[in-house]
């Protein structure tokens, strides 16, 4: 509960992917799950579908269930990218598939459209120009007394960008700097 001042245990998972190995990962954050954990932090890079979506449906029963039973933030990694070749908007199956807290509705203003002719499928792009802002992009919550700022490196994020500025806000006036 927010403002408890009991010893928390969450885990922090990054790169899970649907290998053995994240079988294996599952397995062992389950377990944990059982014993103490109160919720996972999924740092980016989830299911590697790179654009095909039948990965993310098995990505997600991979991971059900726990995901079923466990509160589980996330924030995205560059394999969540996936620019959508119809409005060339980027992370659309991450936006559609998490609902993290949102301070302002979505603004994204990414044209990223892949020319199969010149490099072929492209689904984690390194660079593009746009940004995507609010809605699941960056936010905060708070779990005992620990205040989480999840940020988006997908964005701008010079001084006066949309995450700067939030950032900003939220250091300033959300954030308990006496305890």
């Amino acid at each position: 509960a927010i403002g408890d001042t009991a010893p928390m245990i969450f885990d922090v998972v990054g790169d899970l992917g649907q290998t053995n190995y994240s079988v294996d990962t599952m397995a062992h954050i389950i377990a944990d799950a059982e014993n103490a954990t109160e919720f996972l932090l999924h740092v980016g890079d989830m299911s590697y579908a790179d654009c095909l979506n039948p990965r993310w449906d098995s990505y997600f029963e991979l991971i059900e269930p726990l995901a079923s039973r466990l509160p589980w933030m996330v924030t995205a990694g560059n394999h969540e990218i996936e620019p959508n070749n119809l409005t060339g908007h980027i992370m659309d199956p991450y936006k559609a598939r998490y609902q993290m807290p949102q301070f302002a509705p979505t603004v994204d203003t990414t044209e990223y459209f892949q020319n199969l002719s010149y490099h072929g499928l492209d689904c984690t792009p390194d660079q593009f120009v746009g940004s995507y802002d609010y809605g699941n992009s960056f936010y905060s919550f708070r779990a005992g007394m620990v205040h989480f700022i999840v940020l988006n490196p997908y964005t701008h994020t010079e001084n006066a960008s949309n995450q700067f500025d939030w950032l900003n806000a939220e250091l300033s006036t959300r954030v308990d700097k006496s305890v």
